[in-house]
């Protein structure tokens, strides 16, 4: 990955999952994060589905957060992460 990230310390939310293909193999990955004060949410793709890398920012109302690749369109959901029972 080529992004700068910001200290973890000045975040309010900071996430990185894998994303999967079509065939369930992981092959992607997104980095979402929201700098403490700030409204909008930065975020970094590496689709599973085209390969190509997206990056940029986005205002969100409600969870899940939905976002897609800029390339492909291929569309990517993040939920919430349920504790563990």
């Amino acid at each position: 990955m080529s992004i700068k990230l910001p200290n973890i310390e000045d975040t309010a939310y900071f996430t990185v999952r894998n994303l999967k293909d079509n065939d369930d193999k992981v092959k992607g990955k997104i980095v979402l994060y929201r700098v403490k004060g700030k409204e909008e949410y930065e975020f970094y793709i590496l689709c599973p589905i085209c390969g190509k890398e997206s990056q940029g920012s986005k205002i969100f109302k409600r969870r899940p957060f939905r976002l897609e690749c800029l390339h492909c369109g291929y569309k990517i959901v993040v939920e919430k992460i349920k504790p563990k029972k």
